[in-house]
Parts: C-alpha cells; structure tokens; sequence
C-alpha cells in the first residue's frame, strides 16, 4: 500500500450477469442485432457482452480510473461508419459505461458496423502507457501527455468537486453530439414498444419479466431524457490540472435545445402506448401518461437545474439567463 503497487486484484461476475445482459440489450440494439431480441440470449450473444464488462474491469485492475468521456471521443457519423468503427472501435476508453452503438441501424451490423464495444480504447492504451510504459520521470511523463494533447479520443473527464460536472460524462452517452444521441436512443426504444408483445408471446417467459417490460421501457425513455439535462446550465471544464479549471459553458442554443427535448419527450408517449398489450401485461392499464406526468419533474433532474444555470452566468460567462430557463 505505501509504494502504491497493485499486489492483487479480483474480477466477479455476478450470478445474475444474463439479467443485465438482456435488460441492457433489448432496450439498446435490439432492432440493429435480432439476437437481442430473445429472452433466452445466445451464449454467444452474452460473451459479446461480458468480454466488453470484462475489459473495463480489467483496466481498473491496471489502475486506471473510470474515463466517463470517453464515450465522446467520436462524432456519429464516424460511429455510424463501418470502415472508421472497424479500425477505431466505437468509444475512447472500454472503462466509460457505454457498451452498444446506439448510431447502429437495421443492416449496419451485416454492413459490418461495429455494433458493440470488442476493444480496448486508445484512451485506454495512452493511460497504461503512462502508468508502465515510461521511465517514470516528469519529462518522459510530460512529453506523453503533451504528443496527445487537443485529440478528443485522449480526453479525460472527470467530476469537478464543489463545482460543476462536465456534461461530457452524461451516462450512457456515447458521441459528441447529446441530441444526435438522444434520437438514436430513442429509435430504439420505439422500435422495441411496436414490436416486444409478439417477442413476449411464450408461455415460457418468466412472468415477472414480462410484467415488467414497460417499467423498463418507461425507464429507458427516461434514461434518454436524462442524459440532455446535464447540458442544461452545463460548463465545458479545461486544464483541469492547472489548478483552477477554466469554464466554458454549453452554447445558449444547445440548452434551450435540451430543455425542450425534455419537455417534448413526456409530452407524446402515443408511440408507447399504441400496443395494449404491452401496457397491460403486467395488469390493467390505461395508458403510461398519468404515471409520467407524476414523476417527470423528479425523474428528469430538470427542475434542479435552475442552480447551474445560475452558476454557468457567474462561472462561465453563459448568454443563457435564469429568467429565460425559467419561461
């Protein structure tokens, strides 16, 4: 402990991992990657997966800290390319929390779009690079930083204590772009609420599964949303290693963007719940409206954004004004 050497890690699967394979999955790519369709996954469909959760794991046993931007690295259209995906993989570093290509679409899998994390991340290779691969020294330390510097795919976010989150660590939010993001993630889910009561019509599925479908539906609409509240009031944090960090905040356009996407998302969930019997698998139910009418303010972090807004005028100079977010 006082050398800091790792003398010794352990990696645990849970007994449960298949649970969180299918939830993750359904929900994410279901329509690019029709494996992910089944209740039942292929054992091959679950290795996908576990290698990816695997490799994350494996650099934290390496040392490295959990990279939250390294979603960000890549712009959609790059992520939606399979020549630019097959040489680069689709995130920064495997230790951010993202594990599908949501910019996939049906037939980009058989294009040969990479659809699912399958390597380490140049983020990745850099940090290891700079924990074993050096003389240690601060001029062999400074001269690696400094060969990497200004490129998206080696930036590194992290929570600014006492003051504001970058929004490039939204979770689960892969690209450089939070609205193409939102849209994608959304096809998906509209995708799954036209088709999942024909996918649940077996006998052999767990009932709790299925009576649980559409929470989990609600809750990635939700998700969705979520990921555009943190641009709301957000601030870009540079050198943050220089001491205090330099504040940009997120253009004036791209929050009011964010704020009505959030709106505009729980005020149409038609496309949910056009399939009664989805809605109703786990009972009687009208519609889904109601319950998301009750919880959208605490469920969407909208509301707590009036402080960062405010921040982002003092800290970061914004345009966006407290009085506009509020109207």
């Amino acid at each position: 402990y006082s050398t800091g050497e790792i003398m010794s890690m352990r990696i645990l699967v849970p007994g449960d991992f298949v649970t969180g394979v299918r939830r993750a999955s359904v929900y994410s790519i279901s329509d690019v990657d029709p494996r992910y369709q089944e209740y039942y996954l292929s054992d091959d469909a679950i290795c996908e997966v576990l290698t990816a959760r695997v490799m994350a794991l494996f650099g934290r046993c390496l040392g490295l800290e959990r990279n939250m931007a390294g979603s960000a690295a890549f712009s959609p259209e790059q992520l939606s390319d399979p020549a630019f995906t097959q040489a680069h993989g689709i995130t920064g570093s495997v230790t951010d929390d993202v594990l599908f290509n949501v910019f996939a679409k049906p037939g980009d899998k058989e294009r040969g779009l990479v659809t699912i994390i399958d390597r380490v991340g140049p983020y990745d290779e850099y940090a290891i690079e700079w924990l074993y691969g050096t003389d240690g020294t601060k001029k062999a330390l400074d001269a690696l930083v400094e060969s990497h510097k200004g490129k998206p795919e080696y930036f590194y976010a992290s929570s600014v204590k006492g003051r504001v989150s970058d929004p490039r660590i939204a979770k689960e939010a892969l690209g450089n772009d939070p609205l193409a993001n939102y849209e994608a993630s959304m096809s998906h889910l509209k995708y799954v609420a036209d088709n999942a009561a024909k996918w649940l019509d077996d006998d052999t599925i767990p009932q709790i599964y299925k009576d649980l479908f559409i929470d989990w539906l609600w809750l990635g609409v939700n998700t969705s949303a979520f990921r555009l509240t943190p641009y709301i009031g957000g601030m870009y944090a540079h050198d943050v290693t220089e001491g205090k960090p330099k504040f940009e905040p997120v253009p004036e356009a791209l929050q009011k963007k964010c704020l009505q996407l959030v709106f505009d998302t729980f005020s149409d969930l038609e496309w949910m719940e056009k399939d009664k019997t989805l809605i109703q698998l786990p009972g009687a139910n009208k519609d889904v409206t109601r319950f998301t009418n009750m919880n959208l303010f605490n469920m969407s972090d909208v509301y707590m954004r009036l402080m960062q807004v405010a921040m982002s005028n003092v800290e970061g100079g914004s345009t966006y004004t407290v009085e506009e977010y509020l109207n």
